[in-house]
């Protein structure tokens, strides 16, 4: 049995919201996913994500956490990466070891080129992807899932949705959030505009 893939990721990311602005973070979120299908446990990627998730945001108080999932549908067997990262000057050495320790990944690697740099790598025991972790202390980190099972896409000839440059209002919504969504409407067709609050837009209206 497949699943639809934008759904488990979308529903993983907006449950770690509320704790990443408890953080003090701001929050990016891009899906290039569309109509990507994972045969393979639902649960288990779910629970993966939410693990990958925590991990990243408890690197730091500060800064700004980013997901990002993009599929690769040209290739054989199709590929799909999962990228959570964190911009923070706040990260420590410390918040990268238990981040490394809570995904269960092997032995960190110190970087070459600069010794603050660490590296590591694993296979998520949820997932069996492969996983990779990179952090500069004092910058931040990023955290790479390889989502095993993407199902070969379905031969269609109905066109891709497109809005036609119809006009979609960003209300209220902080700079970092706007300019992700911006991304993904503009993908799908739609002129965006932002109104700096709700009594704005009713007066606009």
């Amino acid at each position: 049995m497949s699943f639809d893939f934008a759904e488990v990721f979308t529903v993983a990311a907006r449950q770690v919201v509320p704790l990443a602005r408890s953080q003090g973070l701001s929050f990016t979120f891009d899906c290039q996913s569309a109509g990507v299908r994972i045969a393979g446990d639902q649960a288990g990627l779910q629970g993966a994500l939410h693990r990958l998730f925590l991990a990243v945001i408890g690197l730091s108080s500060g800064g700004l956490f980013v997901v990002s999932a993009k599929a690769d549908l040209s290739q054989s067997p199709p590929s799909l990466q999962l990228r959570a990262a964190l911009v923070g000057s706040d990260v420590t050495m410390a918040s990268v070891t238990a981040a490394h320790d809570h995904l269960g990944l092997g032995r960190c690697q110190v970087g070459s080129v600069d010794p603050c740099t660490m590296a590591a790598s694993g296979v998520c025991p949820h997932t069996q992807g492969q996983v990779e972790m990179t952090a500069m202390p004092g910058h931040g980190a990023l955290v790479t899932l390889s989502v095993p099972g993407v199902e070969a896409p379905l031969v269609t000839e109905m066109p891709e949705p497109h809005a036609q440059g119809a006009h979609a209002w960003l209300v209220n919504v902080d700079d970092a959030l706007a300019r992700s969504w911006e991304k993904r409407l503009a993908r799908l067709g739609w002129t965006t505009t932002r109104v700096p609050s709700f009594e704005d837009a009713t007066a606009r209206a």
